[in-house]
C-alpha cells in the first residue's frame, strides 16, 4: 500500500472518513479518557507516509466537534488542516454534559467566528442561554452564507420574550442573512421560540418540544407552511398543548411533504395533525409511542383520510403495538402500503402479521386482500424464538393468495446478523437480517448525530 500515489491514499482516507457513522464511535478506538479517537487521527498516527498524506488531505479536518474535552490547540489545528473546505461544527454544551467555562468557551467562539464563512453544518446543544454570557446568539449573529444545516437544542433561557416567541416567522431571530442554502433545520426545547433561522427554503424540519412550553397554533402554522418545498417534517411533542388541535377547522396545505413523523405526549396531536394538514404527495408516515386511543378520532373519518393519504407507500410503527381492531382500522385506512415496519413486537406477535395471514376481507366490492401493494414487511429479530419459520409461513401464504413478498426484514445486532451468515450460508429462508439503525427521511445522506428521540 505504501506504493500507492499520494491522491489514491487521500482518496482512500477521504472515503474512510465518510464512513465513520453511529457504528464506528460505538466500536470504534478510544483515547486515554475513553473518548471516541477521530478516523482522521488514527490514520494520521499510523506511519510517516499517512502522516503526510493526512495532513495534506484538508477534507479530513472539516468536522470540529467542541466540548469541554477539547482542547482550544486542537480546534486550530483542525482549522489550519482544512484549508478552504466547508466545515461542520458541533459544540456540546448540553445540561448532562461537563461544561465548558465562560472563558473557555468565548476563546473557542474567537477561534470558529472567522470562519463561518465556511461553515457547511452547526449543531448547538447548549443547556441555558444566558444573556449575558450567550453563545447561541453570538454563533448565529454572524454572515454564513455556505450554512446547509443547522440544529438547535436549548434547554432553558435567562429571559423571556413572549414578542419574540410568537413573532413574526418570516422575520428570523438568527441568521438573518442566510442564503437559500439554508435546507435543514431541527429546533429543540426553546429554539423553536427564540432562535428561529430563515425557513423560507427549508427541505427538511424537525421541531422538538422538548420543554413543556407551547407555542401558538399559528405560529407552528407559519413554521411549517413558510417553506413552499418542505418535504420532511418531523414533530415531537405536543407543541400547542394545552390548547387543542383545529383539525379539520383548519386545515394546513403541505403541497411538497413527501414524509412526516409525529411523537406526542398526551396523544391528541396524532388525530390533530393527520386531519389537520393536506398532504397529496406524502408517501411516508411515522408514528411513535401511540395508544389505540389516539387514533379514534382518525377512523371516524376514515373516508376522508383515506382520500386523504391514498399515497402513503411507507409506514412505521415505533414503540408501540395497535390492538387488531386498530390495526384492521390501519388496512382500511392505508390501503396502498408498500412497506410496513415495527420495531416494538416480533413478527410471531405482530396483530398485523395475524391479520394478513387470515387471508382475504370481504367488501362491498367484493374480497380483497389487505394490502395488495406490499413488498417488504421488517420486525425486531428475537433470536431465540422462531422468527425465521413464521417469516417463512408469511412468505408462502402471501405467494399463495397472488400477492407475493419481496422480502421480510428482520432487525438483529451486528454480531446476530454476522453470527447468522454463517450457520445459514445455505438457507432458503426468503427473511433478510439487518442491523442498521433507521435513517431518516430515507434519502437522507448527511450524518444526523441529533436525531435521538425517534
Amino acid at each position: 500500500i505504501c506504493s500507492f500515489p499520494a491522491e489514491i491514499l487521500s482518496a482512500i482516507f477521504e472515503s474512510g472518513k465518510s464512513m465513520e457513522d453511529d457504528s464506528f464511535q460505538e466500536k470504534g478506538a478510544v483515547d486515554g479518557r475513553g473518548h471516541d479517537v477521530p478516523f482522521e487521527i488514527l490514520v494520521s498516527y499510523t506511519c510517516p507516509l499517512f502522516t503526510k498524506v493526512a495532513l495534506a488531505t484538508p477534507r479530513l479536518w472539516t468536522s470540529i466537534n467542541i466540548d469541554a474535552h477539547r482542547p482550544r490547540a486542537s480546534v486550530a489545528v483542525y482549522l489550519v488542516r482544512s484549508g478552504s473546505c466547508w466545515l461542520d461544527i458541533r459544540i456540546d454544551q448540553a445540561v448532562h454534559n461537563i461544561q465548558m467555562g465562560d472563558i473557555a468557551m468565548n476563546e473557542m467562539l474567537d477561534l470558529i467566528l472567522p470562519h463561518s464563512h465556511r461553515w457547511r453544518s452547526l449543531s448547538i446543544g447548549y443547556g441555558c442561554e444566558r444573556i449575558n454570557h450567550p453563545i447561541v446568539m453570538r454563533l448565529c449573529d454572524r454572515a454564513a452564507p455556505g450554512l446547509q444545516h443547522i440544529s438547535i437544542a436549548v434547554d432553558d433561557v435567562d429571559f423571556v420574550n413572549v414578542n419574540i416567541a410568537d413573532g413574526d416567522v418570516t422575520l428570523p431571530h438568527i441568521f438573518r442573512e442566510c442564503t437559500s442554502r439554508l435546507k435543514f433545520v431541527r429546533l429543540r426545547g426553546l429554539a423553536m421560540h427564540f432562535f428561529r433561522p430563515p425557513l423560507n427554503h427549508v427541505v427538511t424540519l424537525h421541531l422538538d418540544q422538548t420543554r413543556s412550553v407551547p407555542i401558538l397554533y399559528n405560529t407552528f402554522c407559519e413554521m411549517v407552511t413558510c417553506s413552499p418545498v418542505l418535504a420532511h417534517l418531523s414533530i415531537y411533542g405536543d407543541i400547542i398543548a394545552p390548547a387543542p388541535w383545529p383539525r379539520e377547522a383548519n386545515i394546513i396545505r403541505l403541497a411538497s411533504l413527501r414524509s412526516l413523523r409525529i411523537c406526542g405526549i398526551a396523544g391528541d396531536i396524532y388525530a390533530g395533525i393527520l386531519m389537520g394538514i393536506d398532504a397529496p404527495l406524502l408517501e411516508s408516515l411515522t408514528l411513535k409511542d401511540v395508544q389505540s386511543h389516539d387514533l379514534d378520532a382518525l377512523w371516524k373519518r376514515d373516508g376522508i383520510v383515506h382520500s386523504r393519504y391514498a399515497s402513503i407507500q411507507a409506514l412505521l410503527f415505533l414503540d408501540f403495538d395497535l390492538s387488531v381492531l386498530a390495526c384492521e382500522r390501519v388496512f382500511q385506512t392505508f390501503q396502498d402500503v408498500i412497506n410496513f415496519s415495527t420495531f416494538h413486537s416480533y413478527i410471531r406477535e405482530s396483530c398485523v402479521v395475524d391479520l394478513l395471514l387470515r387471508g382475504a376481507i370481504e367488501g362491498q366490492a367484493g374480497s380483497q386482500v389487505r394490502w395488495p401493494k406490499l413488498q417488504i414487511l421488517s420486525f425486531p429479530f428475537d433470536y431465540y424464538g422462531d422468527d425465521e419459520e413464521v417469516a417463512e409461513v408469511v412468505m408462502e401464504a402471501r405467494k399463495a393468495c397472488g400477492y407475493p413478498l419481496a422480502k421480510i426484514m428482520l432487525r438483529a445486532t451486528l454480531e446476530e446478523v454476522q453470527e447468522m451468515e454463517l450457520e445459514d450460508k445455505d438457507s432458503i429462508i426468503e427473511a433478510k437480517f439487518f442491523w442498521e439503525t433507521e435513517v431518516w427521511p430515507a434519502n437522507r445522506t448527511n450524518l444526523d448525530h441529533d436525531d435521538t428521540l425517534f
